[in-house]
């Protein structure tokens, strides 16, 4: 909208000039009133607002965006440099600090890097040309690992293979798994076979990876109606056949691109939630009471130990993630570490009836709030127990409770979300007591906290919470190094991150 407001304000007569000199004088002294983009809370903008500085003087006294942005032009480049800080380097630093590659994945990797693709289609040898880029993404394929180690399927449909890459993360995800791909291309169907027939699946040796993966040549939509039906699949990975857009001069390129950057950046999340359908009855009647509760009316009589908001409340979209992965853990027991309203804690309780769920909480009044609500609901159509009755509160601080838990009642599945210093801690003592039960998997939500961890401070929308930002990098890098933990972050709402742990140093 820019050049438009520029348009209808443009009638270049005399006293044109005039106003333009009147509203730069203007703007100088607005300038010393500005405090920065985040209304104040940027300390160093402030600082510059006290010692009398302008924009433009602020500007060539450091590099400090919210400080330059307080004119048109270094606000766009303000808010088009954060951009690219918080979003184009998320992947990168969910990448850097992801380890869950293994043997066979890196070997499909590193072929696919160095098979010359143009060569290979020159000489006829694919049926397509080919590029690395056709494959499936890195971060991808660990997460797609780690679905496959939760659910634990014995038998894998891929629709679509090319490198194999996402089955050689599947298989890795689970070595008793069958991978079934359907590949149109006979040509990749050796070349797969060829890389991970060289592979054993144990470092003792025996069968390797090829042995489990069966590779079905020809069009997914004929070979799809060959596979028996004797053999079903616990697990569909669809990678195969999809569908295919201009500006001309530099202004209309610039307001292209930013409405495009909103249209499939702003809008992907609302979108995900639209067609997201997860949510059951006991996740809406907490998330309804939370909306209708009255939280600073609560903490103004003293109800509450802290001044709550619905804000502070997993995100329904990241709660339906959440209930999707426990359906697929089928977990026993699972651990949660911070429950506030027990949104989260009512997703994962939906998403296996049969769980018991403990969470820990520092509040005795979400206690009771939260068991009011999920004693009304039965965890069947036709009635009985309650959602209530399969989960247990524990009060008092997380590292205090921790210590308190029997140790004769590991938990399957745990979910991080509470104080960000001590993510660390929590891991630890439950490493250290054996509340991990074998193939026990951690989800820990805020891992990439408002991008703090990879992007510089110069950039914080709220400095207050930098602190709890570079406790959460100091924690991803302590998972990622750990002999015994492997992980994958994944750009989710504020970061989520699926941590397996082992105790041994294999990764695969």
């Amino acid at each position: 909208m820019t050049e438009e407001y520029c348009l209808g304000m443009s009638n270049l007569k005399g006293q044109a000039f005039f106003y333009l000199l009147t509203f730069a004088a203007k703007s100088n002294s607005l300038a010393m009133e500005y405090v920065g983009r985040f209304v104040g809370s940027n300390a160093d903008a402030k600082g510059d607002v006290d010692n009398n500085k302008t924009s433009s003087s602020a500007a060539s006294s450091h590099s400090n965006t919210s400080t330059r942005w307080s004119i048109l032009s270094e606000r766009v480049q303000g808010l088009l440099t954060e951009a690219h800080a918080v979003g184009a380097m998320t992947e990168e630093y969910c990448l850097a600090m992801s380890n869950l590659e293994g043997p066979a994945m890196t070997a499909i990797r590193l072929k696919m890097m160095s098979t010359d693709w143009p060569a290979e289609w020159e000489a006829k040898k694919t049926m397509f040309a080919y590029g690395e880029e056709m494959s499936t993404d890195p971060l991808e394929a660990q997460f797609l690992k780690a679905l496959v180690a939760m659910k634990s399927p014995r038998r894998i449909l891929e629709v679509g293979m090319f490198t194999g890459y996402g089955a050689s993360a599947m298989l890795e995800g689970c070595p008793g798994t069958k991978v079934v791909s359907l590949e149109i291309d006979p040509y990749l169907k050796t070349w797969v076979h060829d890389c991970l027939d060289s592979i054993p699946l144990s470092e003792e040796g025996g069968p390797t990876y090829a042995s489990h993966h069966e590779v079905v040549v020809g069009p997914a939509l004929d070979t799809l109606l060959s596979l028996p039906i004797s053999e079903p699949f616990d697990l569909i990975f669809v990678d195969a056949n999809k569908s295919n857009i201009n500006g001309s001069i530099l202004s209309e390129r610039v307001q292209g691109l930013l409405t495009e950057a909103h249209a499939v950046g702003a809008m992907t999340e609302e979108y995900c939630l639209a067609m997201s359908n997860l949510e059951g009855p006991a996740m809406t009647a907490i998330r309804l009471k939370m909306m209708s509760t009255d939280w600073p009316a609560e903490w103004e009589a003293k109800k509450t130990m802290f001044a709550y908001g619905e804000e502070m409340s997993t995100d329904p979209l990241e709660a339906q993630f959440l209930k999707a992965l426990v359906a697929m853990k089928s977990p026993r027991r699972i651990l949660e570490v911070g429950m506030f309203t027990g949104y989260g804690a009512s997703a994962m309780l939906e998403g296996c009836p049969g769980t018991k769920v403990v969470s820990l909480e520092i509040d005795p009044y979400l206690k009771t709030w939260v068991h009011d609500c999920l004693d009304s609901i039965p965890l069947s159509e036709e009635g009985g127990p309650t959602y209530a009755s399969h989960h247990e509160v524990v009060v008092g601080p997380a590292l205090d409770t921790l210590q308190s838990l029997p140790i004769s009642e590991p938990f399957d599945l745990i979910f991080v979300d509470a104080n960000k210093s001590e993510y660390q801690r929590y891991v630890e003592i439950l490493m250290e007591r054996g509340l991990l039960a074998d193939g026990c998997q951690i989800i820990a939500d805020n891992t990439l906290y408002c991008g703090i961890p990879y992007t510089d401070k110069l950039f914080d929308a709220q400095p207050a919470r930098r602190a709890f930002g570079e406790s959460i990098r100091d924690f991803n890098l302590w998972v990622k190094n750990h002999p015994h933990l492997t992980q994958v972050i994944l750009p989710i709402r504020d970061g989520v991150s699926i941590i397996m742990y082992k105790p041994t140093t294999d990764n695969a």
